[in-house]
């Protein structure tokens, strides 16, 4: 199998081909960087969760085999949903089998009736019930109806034979085709009967569907006054994670933090490449020169908030951008006209130069090295072109 790998400075486009790093624009390297970085932990973070929802159910069924071979009795019922309480009665964890409901052919049987009914019906009838069921066999992109709306249909008590007639097609034409487990865990709140869902996710119906960050709000508004209404309702809490420092401190890799409705807990902090962050910060000061007013803004703000999340500053940033490159001296000594070559090619591309003799494997003997020390790229296109030259006038002096 050939693994294909990209050569350094160039960077695949969505049509597979090499463009130079150096013609992409700042804010699509920057924006490229963001999406590539979420992406990658996301899957990080999904691996975990597959292998930890694995070993939940079957820590589960081990559990339930043994208390059943112990006692011979016989934990949850039919559709196999258990609820365990530790001893202490702090934790409690919810093993729930959804199962998948679909309709069979009787549907357009029951559609049929029902349409007969609001057609006998059209004379003084209500407009809303028409509205409801012509709603209720609306079909998805995928011909799939919904399944609580159909269903929602039998809980009217209409005193009408072709009705009970549809209601009880409705009813024939369910079919279970599968089924979805799911592993939810409580913590209690205190001393009190309360309890918090922990890895809880589902978002607010407003989150889904993107209607905003104001229909959001509102959704965690109203979860809160519903809370206070209902002390005894199960509460789940959202608690957004801390980015690491750049230079964390012994012992400071777990963080102990606390919560206005909840324990104390540990969180393990993320672990963030420094060159990855300084990288960031980089290009959206760099992006923070651009000629548009808002796309500039926007990126020193994203630059001032990194840098304040990660403990960074000027002098960082700076640094991060000096770089260095050795190449091998022209000559085994310095001489005059190679003197002068290295300090009109330094001179040229903003860079400073020195001489090093380093050990070399190859030649088993110290090497002299002429070494171009500057900002971004600068060094690189120095050496290469002291390369170029050095071997030119050493060729043409011999």
């Amino acid at each position: 199998m050939t693994i294909e790998t990209t050569p350094a400075g160039y960077v695949k486009d969505a049509r597979g081909r090499l463009v130079p790093e150096a013609l992409i624009k700042p804010v699509d390297q920057l924006r490229d960087q963001t999406i590539t970085s979420l992406v990658t932990a996301a899957k990080k973070l999904q691996g975990l969760m597959a292998e930890y929802k694995a070993r939940a159910f079957a820590d589960i069924a081990a559990f339930v085999e043994a208390s059943n071979e112990q006692y011979g009795v016989k934990i949850g019922g039919t559709k196999g949903n258990i609820t365990l309480v530790s001893y202490d009665g702090r934790y409690k964890v919810v093993r729930q089998i959804a199962e998948r409901i679909q309709f069979g052919e009787q549907l357009q049987a029951a559609k049929e009736l029902i349409d007969q009914c609001i057609v006998e019906w059209s004379q003084g009838s209500n407009d809303n019930l028409k509205v409801l069921v012509n709603e209720a066999f609306q079909v998805d992109k995928e011909g799939n109806v919904n399944t609580g709306r159909v269903l929602g249909l039998r809980r009217y008590e209409i005193k009408d034979a072709k009705w009970k007639t549809a209601m009880e097609a409705i009813s024939d034409s369910i079919r279970v085709t599968g089924s979805k487990p799911y592993v939810r865990l409580y913590e209690r709140i205190g001393d009190s009967d309360d309890h918090r869902r922990h890895a809880d996710r589902r978002q607010p119906a407003a989150v889904r569907s993107g209607t905003g960050r104001r229909a959001a709000t509102h959704a965690r508004g109203r979860r809160r006054i519903r809370d206070r209404r209902a002390p005894h309702s199960w509460r789940a809490v959202f608690q957004p994670a801390r980015p690491a420092v750049l230079h964390p401190e012994p012992g400071q890799r777990r963080r102990l933090r606390t919560c206005r409705r909840c324990h104390p807990s540990t969180e393990p902090e993320h672990d963030m490449n420094r060159d990855d962050v300084l990288r960031k910060i980089k290009k959206c000061l760099e992006l923070a020169k651009s000629a548009n007013e808002h796309e500039a803004a926007a990126a020193m703000r994203q630059a001032q908030s990194l840098m304040r999340a990660y403990g960074a500053t000027q002098t960082d940033v700076a640094l991060f951008s000096v770089s260095e490159i050795s190449v091998p001296a022209a000559t085994s000594g310095m001489v005059v006209w190679e003197a002068s070559l290295t300090r009109l090619i330094a001179q040229a591309f903003g860079c400073d130069v020195y001489s090093s003799r380093q050990f070399d494997e190859s030649f088993t003997r110290r090497v002299r090295f002429v070494v171009f020390v500057g900002v971004d790229a600068a060094p690189q296109v120095a050496g290469y072109a002291y390369e170029v030259l050095g071997r030119q006038c050493a060729k043409a002096r011999a």
